[in-house]
């Protein structure tokens, strides 16, 4: 956020102070802001944090954007890794499928079907437009598989929004795979743009989990 408000942006929520999503931990299958931007608790000064993962949402000139950050240190688990490979193959599927003149819903199903063929599940969108956003991608499918579900009241999954719209050139979009295996999981993603030509990817870093030494 420093880095946002020193470079004349802001994020898509401001004036809060901490208009981004952020969690920790290796299994950690919520989404939100942090809890301490919005209720009495903070970050746990004694708890040594080994993954972070954050949605950022740049904002300037009335425009924004969107990147997803998984950070890790070594060790790795392998669930997580897996996690990381279908995202990874999720995100590829969706630049390769997001052209001119295909249906939303297309490139969605393109997008889920990574997924669909390892047994993951995923929380949010896998993809949605920006500037407006009012195209969004099935959310909570497979959302069965996770561990405690029945204390939850779960009503299903959330359709495709405007699945037989067609992509036009001079978009852009969002692609923000998340692949889930029981409680791990891992979101990765960034902004692309639709020219005449196909998509362009604008980010590098968010596009794969990082893992540091």
């Amino acid at each position: 956020m420093h880095e946002l408000f020193a470079n004349g942006a802001n994020g898509l929520n401001a004036p809060y102070a901490t208009p981004l999503l952020l969690h920790s931990g290796p299994d950690n299958p919520s989404w939100d802001h942090p809890s301490g931007s919005y209720g009495g608790s903070g970050p746990e000064p004694s708890k040594k944090v080994t993954w972070v993962q954050a949605e950022i949402f740049p904002r300037y000139g009335g425009m924004y954007t969107q990147v997803q950050m998984s950070v890790a240190l070594q060790p790795v688990d392998s669930l997580n890794k897996k996690c990381a490979a279908i995202a990874r193959h999720s995100y590829e599927a969706g630049l390769k499928a997001l052209r001119p003149g295909r249906a939303f819903g297309e490139v969605a199903e393109a997008m889920a079907e990574p997924l669909r063929e390892a047994g993951a599940w995923h929380l949010t969108p896998l993809i949605h437009n920006l500037n407006p956003l009012n195209w969004v991608s099935r959310m909570g499918v497979g959302m069965e598989k996770l561990p405690g579900i029945e204390r939850y009241k779960w009503g299903g999954p959330l359709p495709d929004v405007r699945p037989s719209d067609l992509i036009q050139a001079d978009t852009v979009w969002e692609l923000e795979p998340n692949a889930c295996l029981g409680k791990h999981r891992i979101n990765i993603g960034g902004t692309v743009m639709v020219t005449a030509r196909g998509a362009e990817s604008l980010n590098e870093l968010s596009t794969r989990m990082q893992i540091i030494d």
